[in-house]
C-alpha cells in the first residue's frame, strides 16, 4: 500500500523489515558496551595512527563514552564524546522496537 501526495515526501509500508541488520548491529554494540561496563577499558592502546600526530577523529573518546553510558554516567559520557549517545540511543530503540517479534532474534 502506498500513500502518495504531491509533496516530495512519500510514505509507504513494507511487508518486510529492510533494517533488520541494524537491529543485529545494535545488539552487538550493546553487548560490547555491557562487556566494557563490567570488565573495564581494554589494556591495549586503541588510538588510531593520526592520534599521535595530534589529529583527533570523531570516534575519539567513544570507548570511554560507551563504557560510561552503559554504567549510567550520561554527563561524563557526553563530555568524552557527545556523538556517542546517538548511536547507542538509536540502537536501543531499534532493539526494543523489534524485540516483540519471535523471528527478530533468529540469526539465519
Amino acid at each position: 500500500m502506498i500513500a502518495t501526495s504531491r509533496a516530495p515526501v512519500r510514505l509507504f509500508w513494507n511487508d518486510h523489515n529492510r533494517w533488520e541488520w541494524l537491529g543485529r548491529v545494535a545488539l552487538v554494540g550493546l553487548a560490547a558496551g555491557a562487556v566494557l561496563a563490567i570488565a573495564g577499558l581494554p589494556p591495549v592502546d586503541v588510538h588510531g595512527p593520526l592520534h599521535y600526530v595530534g589529529i583527533m577523529d570523531p570516534l575519539c573518546g567513544g570507548t570511554r563514552g560507551l563504557r560510561l553510558m552503559m554504567r549510567g554516567h550520561l554527563a561524563s559520557a557526553w563530555r568524552d564524546n557527545p556523538a556517542g549517545r546517538v548511536p547507542a540511543a538509536s540502537g536501543g530503540c531499534r532493539v526494543g522496537a523489534g524485540s516483540h517479534r519471535p523471528d527478530y532474534w533468529a540469526l539465519g
